[in-house]
């Protein structure tokens, strides 16, 4: 008699279920290995030692991080300095360094090396680095690593490029309540901190008093991700960074993206966009009442250099200058590059104010040499010009908008030739007023309001009103050229 089909399957699948019950029971039955509870190793000498012990009494930073496995902690009995003599302390795996305090404990290197180069997931806190000369990145060479760094002071270093900090690559550094100071890139750029491709962010720290051969005495940015954000510093009173020879005091960006969030940008100098310098398809924005204010005497942009894609929000532009070898745009300096040249000043941002007012030989408050500049709903007060434009030179397209404001009762911008509020330059210049006023401008000979020669448009109810020039034409000076490329021009007093 054949078997019946289905209780072979019931008995197949009987058998089956004991086979892995069994075998459960007995990987149950194997000893669970713990898992490996992280160490806490304890610094307790000063001398630089590379024996391979870290034992009490006789533990060096080297041995202890030598020593470490990933995910140990690092801790110290001592304060003092300790000078590395043995070149650089690679940090190869995820370790954090809890310092006693930045002016308890100094990371000295000698003059020689860098203090860490790093490639993992690294926390440091509590100490300074000092002394540290190489070709890139003096106190520390981050390749790649994540680095958060708290509390800890970076001074005194030296380097051909990123004197203080160098992050390069998918590199990611988060600095938090610290210094970046007294730095020096020698031959190239980034004084303070060069970010080649990376991401930064530094949240309450300072910058300030970093020197740089080229470009961006502060922060140099490359095509990466920069964050400068809750009550951060890049320069200040006496303590202001420099690019010596180039671009960029405070900040330079080129083909990357920079946020300045509820910060300051002062006190830095350079020859060009002496507080931020952004360049070609940057990306700069401003926001959240940041100042970028009282950096240094440029050539061009006192206080923003722009040839990439610039948003100034909520935030204030004063006290700024350009008045060497020319002078052009002593808050901000516009340009396209090709690529971009778009300026935003919005949701009521200020571009000088009452006894703050920037200043350049033309275009104290905005030179818009060629692109896109747009005034909504904010200020544009108390900015001079030794010439043109002492609110803003416009050579290519400007709108003020949305209740905007060039000048102010008491606070108007002052042009020691033509254009007290806007200077509209040129052929193909255009300019257009909507819903906005211009008034309280002065200048010693035309267009105390506007001065324009080529397309002006004012509209939507904007009031152009109560400024003065001496040779008059208060409100509107109207000038053109003929074929023969005469002058002439016409006055409107009446315009209000």
């Amino acid at each position: 008699m054949s078997p019946n089909p289905a209780k072979v399957r019931v008995f197949r699948y009987s058998r089956l279920l004991s086979i892995l019950l069994i075998t459960v029971l007995l990987l149950g039955s194997q000893p669970v290995q713990p898992t490996q509870a992280a160490t806490t190793y304890t610094v307790d000498i000063l001398t630089d030692e590379n024996d391979g012990v870290c034992s009490p009494g006789g533990c060096s930073l080297r041995d202890a991080i030598n020593d470490a496995d990933p995910g140990d902690t690092i801790e110290f009995d001592v304060t003092g300095t300790i000078t590395l003599t043995l070149g650089y302390i690679l940090i190869d795996k995820d370790l954090t360094i809890s310092g006693p305090g930045a002016g308890s404990l100094t990371i000295s290197g000698s003059d020689n090396a860098h203090v860490f180069m790093i490639d993992h997931n690294v926390a440091i806190s509590g100490l300074t680095i000092t002394h540290a000369p190489s070709n890139y990145g003096g106190g520390i060479y981050n390749w790649g690593g994540t680095l958060t760094l708290s509390g800890v002071t970076i001074t005194g270093n030296e380097e051909e490029a990123g004197g203080g900090i160098y992050n390069l690559g998918s590199g990611t550094i988060t600095i938090e309540n610290s210094t970046i100071s007294g730095n020096t890139a020698d031959v190239g750029s980034g004084g303070g901190i060069y970010n080649g491709n990376g991401t930064l962010t530094l949240n309450n720290c300072i910058v300030s008093g970093n020197d740089a051969a080229v470009d961006g005495g502060g922060i140099h940015n490359s095509g990466g991700l920069v964050t400068v954000e809750n009550g951060s510093t890049i320069g200040g009173d006496g303590t202001g960074n420099t690019a010596i020879n180039g671009l960029g005091g405070g900040i330079y960006n080129a083909e990357g993206t920079i946020t300045v969030d509820g910060s300051t940008v002062s006190y830095n100098d350079a020859i060009n966009g002496c507080g931020i310098y952004n360049w070609q398809e940057g990306t700069l924005i401003v926001q959240n009442g940041s100042f970028i204010s009282e950096n240094g005497n440029c050539i061009h942009g006192g206080g923003i250099f722009t040839s990439g894609t610039t948003t100034v929000d909520g935030s204030t532009v004063n006290g700024n200058s350009a008045g060497y070898g020319g002078g052009y745009g002593g808050g901000i300096f516009n340009q396209d590059s090709g690529t971009a040249g778009t300026l935003d000043i919005q949701n009521g941002s200020t571009i000088g104010g009452t006894g703050e007012g920037n200043d350049a030989n033309h275009g104290g408050g905005i030179y818009n040499l060629t692109g896109i500049v747009t005034v909504d709903n904010s200020i544009v007060s108390a900015n001079t010009a030794v010439n043109e434009g002492g609110g803003i030179y416009n050579d290519d397209t400007l709108y003020v908008q949305n209740g905007s404001t060039i000048g102010g009762t008491g606070a108007g911008n002052t042009a020691g030739t033509d254009g007290g509020g806007i200077y509209n330059h040129d052929v193909g210049a255009n300019t257009t007023v909507t819903n906005s006023a211009v008034n309280s401008n002065s200048a010693t000979n035309d267009g105390g309001g506007i001065y324009n020669e080529s397309g002006v448009n004012v509209q939507g109810g904007s009031m152009v009103n109560d400024n003065t020039a001496d040779a008059g034409g208060g409100y509107l000076q109207c000038v053109w050229h003929d074929h023969s490329g005469r002058q002439h021009g016409r006055r409107q007093p009446g315009l209000h």
